[in-house]
């Protein structure tokens, strides 16, 4: 009775609304970029039809130290229970695990996040940005949210998906029209949370560049980058491919920041250039 009566009262004082300033600093810490703690020295990218549990294990065997699920569409993966047991199988080789996520709703994606962290254990959530087909066109989604006027709706993403998870946010983008554009972007990647932002070596329209050449590109065009201080919490990564295993092995610093993912359109030669990517790594590290 004396508990009733001194709730009645209102002994117990009613919580104190937390200030603006405080939700202000919640949401900042909320947003800010995770660590990412796991190996990125030599990375299977993801390659829709081809990532699949069996691939990724073949890759791993063969040194690759992290690999991607291949892009999974955000709707599909809250409303068809197939489709979410296909595409999430993993297993406890299949470690470090970054699955990668479309779609163009903030509120969509990350519900897909918080369902894939509750069903399927892995390292990072990536925002897929640099699909170019026509379907991607056509829904507004990967490659075609590059353009400028999306980019708020890709810090919201980002938000909502740190918002609904505890793992560290990536991203894959193409490149812009200059490298003052795609700095901009990495800019409201990193801003927003992200941590770490891949860039494949092409722009949207370039489907059929060869990898090599668009890497070198790239690579050549990137004074920038060093001096982009506001975006070194979000390291960049070239992605490399096709081809000259050797010559991309060498394009990372030693802590593999900059590593290119193992990535080309031959999936059946993806896990030997993994394996002579590490030896080429393992090489020079001892100096030989």
């Amino acid at each position: 009775r004396q508990v009733a009566a001194c709730a009645r009262q209102g002994s117990n004082p009613a919580p104190m609304e937390e200030s603006g300033d405080a939700l202000a600093k919640k949401r900042r810490l909320a947003i800010s970029p995770r660590p990412v703690c796991f190996s990125c020295r030599l990375v299977a990218a993801p390659m829709v039809g081809a990532s699949n549990l069996a691939f990724r294990l073949l890759c791993r065997r063969h040194g690759a130290d992290t690999c991607y699920t291949e892009m999974l569409f955000s709707e599909r993966l809250l409303s068809d229970e197939a489709y979410r047991r296909r595409k999430l199988q993993t297993c406890v080789d299949d470690r470090p695990l970054i699955v990668q996520l479309q779609g163009n709703d903030p509120a969509t994606v990350a519900a897909a996040a918080a369902l894939v962290e509750r069903t399927c254990p892995c390292d990072a959530i990536d925002l897929n940005l640099g699909c170019p087909l026509p379907q991607a066109e056509a829904q507004v989604f990967g490659a075609y949210l590059l353009d400028r006027e999306h980019w708020p709706t890709l810090g919201r993403i980002v938000e909502r998906i740190l918002e609904s998870t505890s793992l560290p946010v990536t991203a894959k983008i193409r490149l812009l029209e200059s490298s003052e554009e795609t700095l901009a972007l990495c800019r409201v990647l990193a801003a927003a949370g992200c941590s770490r932002i891949a860039i494949h070596g092409r722009e949207r329209c370039e489907r059929r560049l060869s990898t090599a050449r668009a890497v070198n590109r790239l690579l050549s065009d990137c004074d920038p980058w060093p001096r982009a201080s506001c975006c070194r919490a979000a390291p960049r990564a070239a992605a490399g491919g096709r081809g000259r295993p050797r010559r991309d092995s060498r394009r990372g610093p030693g802590d593999g920041s900059h590593a290119p993912p193992a990535e080309q359109r031959q999936h059946a030669g993806a896990p030997r250039r993994a394996a002579q990517l590490a030896a080429d790594g393992s090489a020079r590290r001892h100096g030989r």
